[in-house]
């Protein structure tokens, strides 16, 4: 097909990124279709919604006929041979790493959100499988970042999932800040190139450039060898906004400023690249068979994204921990607050992680009032099991094996087959195998089941103790209010707010009578005592209510993971090797 693929960047302030594919069609009456989601990003996006001005030329310059035939497909009127040009604007204003953004001074291009393939509507074949070239026409001024290969003076991708996997980013040289360091692996030395895009934060990109190599030491020292031949870390600084996507040769991240001082900011913004970059073993090569090749038109199901996400978010804090980038107490306190947001879930017990996976596309990036309540986060307890399985695994083969026993298999054979994912039910019988393990019960209670969680057993292993109390002893009520607002967000299931009858939407202005904020409510309550009945004032559709609630007894809100008193020495040799140390 020969297809050609420029995208041109002039309409800054309009925000619109000006695409052109230019291609031979081997059949008659070829659609164009632009995807509907982004790998890593598990949400119906409409990407086709921000495309305008589609017009299409035969090489002579000839209008062609264009039809829409569905949200995001066009039927180009043509016979087979025929060399066809098109071309059509994206709005590109949404800065995160699953949207396309374009202002004066930056942009991220998400190709997923600006491209589009060929489709055969005789066969259903498509061209996600051809080569591409790409060409750029960027301001002058302005510097553009990939890990797009060169062919002579262009760019090209093998296939149309490579171009998807891969974020580009540019802007004016007054926005950006770029260091570049050659990583030696086992004698190898690979590129990595370092971007910050945005205006000016408290980053010190050198030390920052040291803290990754420190991660990708920790790789090798897991897998043996880094799985690429060069790595470009992304990053947009911004006012607010936080997020990650995995690429097989690059990650983009969302960091808001003045995030690189505060230890606390620090680790989280290593715990971030630390996340993106594990999934190029986990995700990008080791991955069940649903997660690519893609289908960029509906939704791809797999009860596995716990695997994905959840047990990156195992090995996110414990890479720190491993690398020193933080001390052992600061990730134990990592861990505890994650437990904490565990412990402020109904939904755990409603929702097991394999559900939760498989139902992403309507629940983890589409959340309402009651999400709360229904579901729990594949990532949140994905990360927790995946420590209670390490050490569950451990336990069972005194301490000759591990999680990283399991990957390091998978890495060996994904190396044999990259092009062959697991299936997706052999997963449990995969780690078994490669640890000499039955997980039979662990499987049915904290995956496939609903179990409460018991980390405190695995815990113990280490000499480790969860300690709970309640921070301020304040009565519960079981309101969660939105962002500086008297609203309610979510009223959580089984509390004494639900039971008296308080709504998620509530306006609440009023408790005995005295006003009330989001900010002084709880301090309000601290004035009264388990089982005081106090009466709650407020809004609902504009008709003002009274409600008499009964308060309850505090809860553990406070949690920390402290080493025991009486640790024995093999518990502390055991938690040495659990940090490699």
């Amino acid at each position: 097909m020969n297809i050609v693929t420029e995208i041109t960047i002039e309409k800054l302030n309009q925000h619109l990124v000006d695409i052109k594919i230019e291609f031979t069609t081997s059949h008659d009456n070829p659609i164009l279709e632009m995807p509907s989601w982004t790998p890593g990003s598990y949400l119906i996006r409409e990407y086709a919604r921000h495309v305008q001005n589609l017009k299409s030329l035969n090489i002579d310059g000839n209008n062609l006929q264009v039809d829409k035939v569905s949200k995001n497909n066009w039927k180009i009127i043509c016979a087979s041979g025929t060399r066809i040009v098109v071309n059509y604007e994206v709005y590109a204003f949404e800065l995160t790493v699953r949207t396309s953004y374009l202002d004066n001074r930056k942009a991220l291009l998400i190709p997923a959100s600006l491209c589009m393939y060929i489709v055969n509507h005789h066969t259903n074949e498509t061209s996600k499988d051809e080569e591409i070239t790409l060409k750029f026409n960027i301001p002058s001024t302005w510097k553009m970042y990939s890990s797009l290969l060169k062919k002579e003076n262009d760019y090209f991708v093998k296939n149309f999932d490579e171009l998807v996997d891969t974020p580009i980013a540019m802007g004016s040289l007054d926005v950006i800040k770029e260091l570049q360091y050659n990583y030696d692996d086992n004698g190898k030395e690979i590129p990595n190139t370092v971007v910050f895009v945005g205006d000016a934060s408290n980053e010190d990109i050198n030390k920052f450039a040291l803290d990754l190599q420190k991660l990708q030491d920790c790789s090798i020292k897991m897998f043996g060898k880094l799985p690429y031949n060069r790595y470009i870390w992304l990053l947009y600084i911004t006012n607010n906004g936080r997020g990650g996507l995995e690429h097989k040769y690059s990650n983009a991240s969302i960091i808001p400023r003045y995030m690189f001082k505060d230890p606390k900011d620090y680790a989280k913004v290593l715990s971030l690249e630390a996340h993106e970059h594990f999934h190029v073993y986990n995700v990008k090569r080791i991955r069940p068979q649903q997660l690519g090749p893609f289908d960029y038109s509906s939704e791809v199901y797999t009860r596995l994204l716990w695997v994905a996400e959840g047990l990156t978010s195992f090995y996110d804090n414990i890479f720190l921990a491993r690398s020193q980038l933080v001390d052992r107490n600061s990730y134990w306190e990592m861990i505890a607050d994650d437990l904490k947001r565990y412990y402020q879930i109904p939904g755990r017990f409603i929702d097991s992680i394999e559900s939760s996976s498989f139902d992403a596309w309507i629940k983890l990036y589409r959340p309402d009032e009651n999400s709360v309540n229904s579901t729990i986060s594949y990532y949140l307890k994905g990360g927790i099991v995946g420590m209670m399985l390490d050490l569950e695994i451990r336990s069972q083969t005194n301490w000759n094996a591990s999680l990283d026993t399991f990957y390091k298999y998978m890495f060996g054979e994904y190396e044999k087959d990259p092009t062959k994912g697991f299936i997706e039910n052999d997963l449990q019988s995969l780690i078994e195998s490669s640890t000499s393990t039955d997980l039979t019960i662990f499987w049915t209670k904290y995956i496939s089941g609903k179990e409460e969680i018991d980390l405190e057993k695995y815990l113990n292993i280490l000499g480790m103790n969860i300690e709970k109390s309640s921070t301020d002893n304040v009565p519960y009520a079981g309101i969660n209010f939105k962002v500086r607002s008297t609203s309610v967000q979510s009223i959580l299931r089984d509390s004494p707010a639900e039971k008296a009858g308080l709504y998620a939407k509530d306006e609440i202005i009023a408790l005995n009578g005295y006003k009330v904020t989001s900010k002084n409510f709880e301090k309000v309550l601290k004035n009264h005592e388990s089982n005081d009945l106090v009466n709650i004032t407020l809004f609902r559709d504009g008709k003002l209510i009274d409600i008499d609630l009964r308060l309850e007894n505090p809860i553990m809100d406070k949690i920390a993971i402290v080493e025991a008193k009486e640790i024995t020495d093999q518990q502390k040799k055991l938690l040495d090797v659990f940090f490699y140390s």
